[in-house]
């Protein structure tokens, strides 16, 4: 499958989780598609890197609380690793948060199950970081 395929399938998918921003002309739509088209190549991104490049540390492409929180959300741990930990196991986690888990004889996660596992993670990121900013605003 040629990358033009897989990234028109990528962006695809993301914009049809994006439908409820529905938008009626050309001037709001136009930064709609420009967001869809950047998650679609971050997805894209993270998933050949993680393909071509697997030992690479996680903090290339995520930040260090991204890579923290990932971990302690995908093992349901409170203690985080001191270092990162490679790309293609935090690509797994995201797959796992996406579409659970995964046989040992499936490949690498796909593009949608990253999409997802993106999506859950980022949730619960957001949360955290409420809620961090709630209890720091109460004091």
């Amino acid at each position: 499958m040629c990358a033009y395929v897989r990234y028109s399938r990528c962006s695809s998918s993301v914009a049809s989780s994006r439908a409820r921003y529905q938008q009626r002309s050309l001037e709001r739509i136009l930064p709609v598609i420009l967001i869809c088209s950047m998650i679609a190549n971050f997805i894209l991104a993270m998933t050949y890197l993680g393909r071509v490049m697997p030992d690479i540390p996680c903090g290339a492409i995520l930040e260090e609380d991204e890579w923290k929180l990932l971990y302690r959300f995908a093992k349901r741990t409170k203690i985080p690793p001191d270092k990162p930990y490679s790309l293609a196991d935090a690509i797994k986690m995201l797959g796992e948060l996406g579409l659970g888990r995964r046989a040992p004889s499936d490949g690498d996660c796909g593009v949608k199950a990253i999409w997802l596992g993106l999506n859950a993670f980022y949730s619960a990121f957001d949360l955290l970081v409420d809620q961090v900013q709630m209890s720091m605003s109460i004091y």
